[in-house]
């Protein structure tokens, strides 16, 4: 066969399956989407989203369509799996074939290869199935046809946590880390942790894994994406009053889309993550019948509360505020940074926009939707989600949550724990306002000791005791209840020293009031 014979053929073969898929779009859609949008979703027409801007025709002369009105994208149901999976159309159409068991010849000459299998295994260690991953980067399941080959048709086959019998085998005390990913499972298991995770990844957490964690300690790892925490969310209610305790864990300083992998391979290690989940706050369903309990497709569209629940889910990791000191911080280059700019009102107003721009394009009545989408971009609904972004538990801090660690000195490098020594990661969840203006160096300064010797007149046990007072003010510690003063004539390096002090710590450094350098009378007390 030439190879334009074989193309030619292989089109035919893909135009064949595209007809297949749209008739199957229905299911298709919720494979890949989840649940649509009830309250807008009519019998012919099914919607997505929270706003709905995604329609997918399940009958009448469009079957088979899908229309993004937010992205102005369209298509059949095939380009709905390229959309989504990221896939080739070749091989997002094997994928899709082979979860819905469609009869559809192979091309004759894949170009693809398996570079890692995962087996799903039962309670006795028996393969169930299997996730087979490709490069190019590409996963397909596939299970034993009972005559020692596989099967790509898993429609059905019951869906157990990958390394169920390690799960099954563990103490119930032992922390259960789950994971977005077999790769990352199989990591952390190297260091003899206890991890599991769901087959295909994010989008999907099917109710039948749920009992293998009854009364374990579960610590979910999300992936530093909004799919990833929207996913960890999602499996802790799954567990919910089935598992002990459940915990969210952050990873601090996982570049965009990072995983516990990329932690690892940053410095991280076993203790250290065993550490962050210990110190992670036990994850807590929101009470019933509250507004936060109501998702927020369920919502009236682009009203205040559904803009704010929005906002709050783009910038919960880089916003907090405080409602003391009655002010907003965002996360800045390993420290949180105040707010002085008003920046939480920009990042609203770009929200506004955004969600403008989306109805503009989902009305067709052009009166209508000048009117909603004025309505949305107006001062009064940013300043609206501004106000109540304040009282989200992701954003609301308390004062006494801020800089309470005196040993923690926080430096562009990271945080050093002043009673080892040892740096740590930046961490958002330690609420560091201040950072110092330099990181630690592997230096002895030899330019600072000369200055020392010179302005001390060689006097050891003086820089030394000098060098305790610049400790000690590195830390928050007032155990030793002492003021330190400076004195001395004109040109001895008073200044030198301290300027160089401060401008080491950077936000740490404070200069001290006049008033304290004078008398505790103006003038003399009366008699």
């Amino acid at each position: 066969m030439t190879g334009t014979q074989g193309g030619q053929r292989e089109s035919a073969l893909l135009t064949e399956l595209c007809l297949q898929l749209d008739q199957r779009i229905e299911e298709i859609a919720r494979r890949l989407l989840g649940e649509p949008n009830r309250a807008l979703s009519t019998r012919n027409q099914l919607r997505f989203g929270r706003n709905g801007s995604l329609a997918v025709e399940i009958a009448g002369a469009r079957r088979g369509r899908w229309y993004d009105h937010e992205q102005k994208q369209g298509g059949g149901a095939l380009d709905l799996v390229v959309r989504c999976t990221g896939l080739s159309r070749r091989d997002a159409a094997e994928q899709a074939a082979g979860e819905l068991g469609l009869d559809v010849e192979r091309r004759s000459s894949p170009r693809r290869r398996i570079v890692a299998t995962y087996d799903y295994r039962d309670e006795t260690g028996a393969v169930l199935f299997q996730v087979v991953r490709y490069a190019p980067k590409t996963f397909r399941q596939r299970c034993p046809d009972g005559r020692g080959g596989w099967s790509w048709r898993v429609r059905g086959i019951r869906q157990v946590p990958y390394r169920l019998p390690e799960l099954l085998g563990a103490a119930l005390d032992v922390p259960v880390f789950v994971v977005e990913g077999e790769k990352d499972a199989d990591r952390l298991a190297s260091l003899g942790l206890v991890a599991t995770c769901n087959a295909g990844g994010a989008n999907t957490w099917p109710e039948a894994l749920t009992p293998a964690f009854a009364g374990r300690t579960v610590c979910i790892l999300p992936d530093n994406d909004a799919a990833g925490r929207n996913h960890a969310h999602k499996v802790a209610a799954a567990l919910e009053g089935v598992a002990d305790s459940i915990r969210i864990v952050g990873l601090p300083d996982l570049p965009p889309g990072g995983d516990v992998s990329d932690w690892l391979d940053g410095g991280g290690d076993a203790a250290a993550l065993l550490a962050l989940a210990d110190s992670s706050p036990a994850w807590q369903p929101q009470a019933a019948g509250g507004s936060e309990d109501v998702p927020r497709d369920a919502l009236v569209p682009y009203c205040d509360e559904a803009l704010t629940l929005a906002f709050s889910e783009r910038h919960a990791d880089d916003l907090r505020y405080c409602e003391f000191f009655g002010r907003w911080s965002e996360w800045r280059a390993g420290r949180w940074r105040e707010d002085v700019k008003r920046r939480v009102f920009t990042l609203a107003r770009r929200l506004c926009r955004d969600h403008c721009a989306g109805a503009l394009r989902g009305i067709d009545d052009e009166k209508a939707a000048a009117r909603i989408g004025a309505g949305i971009a107006s001062a009064k609904t940013v300043a609206a989600v501004v106000n109540l972004a304040r009282a989200d538990p992701r954003h609301a801090t308390a004062h006494e949550d801020w800089d309470v660690d005196p040993w923690a000195l926080n430096t562009p490098k990271g945080i050093i724990d002043l009673r080892t020594g040892k740096m740590g990661r930046h961490d958002r969840g330690a609420l560091l306002s201040k950072i110092t203006a330099v990181a630690a160096a592997d230096s002895q300064c030899p330019r600072w000791r000369r200055f020392l010797d010179e302005v001390t007149g060689g006097d050891v046990d003086l820089q030394a005791f000098l060098a305790r007072v610049a400790g000690y003010g590195l830390t928050g510690s007032t155990r030793e209840h002492a003021l330190f003063f400076l004195y001395g004539t004109g040109a001895n390096g008073k200044g030198t020293f301290l300027n160089t002090l401060t401008g080491i710590l950077g936000d740490y450094a404070q200069v001290a009031s006049m008033a304290l350098s004078r008398e505790r009378w103006p003038a003399p007390p009366p008699r």
